[in-house]
């Protein structure tokens, strides 16, 4: 994961292009920067594997959208 941010890094001259991204390592960090997002305006966050993968076009259990619920 870590080796292909780096190289999209060199791709991109605009770093705005990129996504953040947080390694977390427990459930209170990943709070922690969840609650950050949200208080920033932001819709959520994802939450991934880092040894998943990315399918185009398919939904996966490897990656989440963690935000507040609607309603």
């Amino acid at each position: 994961f870590s080796e292909r941010n780096e190289w999209l890094g060199l791709a991109f001259d605009d770093k705005r292009l990129l996504a953040e991204y947080v390694e977390v390592t427990t459930q209170d960090e990943m709070l922690e920067y969840y609650q950050q997002a949200i208080n920033d305006g932001f819709e959520g966050v994802i939450v991934k594997s880092l040894d998943s993968h990315y399918d185009f076009g398919a939904r996966s259990y490897s990656w989440s959208k963690f935000k507040p619920p609607t309603g």
